[in-house]
């Protein structure tokens, strides 16, 4: 059920429930919990998860393919469940950073058209156009990284030398 149908969530912990657990984002939590201490249920919460990835030193062949797995790992879930990665963490061997960041572009075009995206509302479509240029004037335009694209928003890779902060981690969902 939708989780902003109220009702039904009345009518579950109504109904005698010995304990809810609960993971997904801090809104849905929120909510979750509201019901639980409306009814005296007890809560457990895991809030929201992020998945990410480590690749380490990898050659040619293995970052061909592990571009192309990750791809296959990001697309169908969007990104939004709990082991859909959201990041990538590269150490660079024989590939560089900048040419695994060129085969995920590659791959993520490919298994979008096999599999494209859902319906984008003009909201999100908005928010991903604004991150991506958000990405290009501070990492692209300064020499620190590099922003590669889909030619409508469809999916975004976005590569840098630097630590993502917590403004990073909640741009990546939906293929960005």
């Amino acid at each position: 059920w939708p989780g902003s149908d109220y009702e039904t969530y009345d009518r579950l912990f109504a109904s005698g429930l010995g304990g809810a657990i609960s993971w997904g984002n801090t809104e849905s939590i929120r909510e979750v919990s509201a019901h639980a201490g409306r009814h005296q249920v007890k809560f457990i919460e895991h809030g929201p998860k992020l998945g990410f990835v480590v690749v380490e030193r990898p050659g040619e062949k293995e970052a061909k393919e592990l571009a192309q797995a990750l791809a296959l790992d990001i697309v169908p879930w969007e990104q939004y469940a709990c082991l859909s990665p959201r990041l990538i963490f590269y150490l660079e061997g024989d590939v560089s950073l900048e040419a695994f960041a060129k085969m995920m572009a590659e791959r993520l075009e490919r298994v979008t058209q096999e599999l494209p995206n859902p319906p984008m509302d003009y909201q999100r479509a908005s928010t991903v156009t604004a991150n991506r240029e958000y990405y290009l004037s501070t990492l692209e335009f300064q020499g620190k990284g590099s922003v590669y694209h889909s030619s409508d928003t469809s999916w975004t890779v976005v590569y840098g030398h630097t630590p993502p902060v917590k403004t990073d981690l909640n741009c990546t969902q939906g293929r960005f």
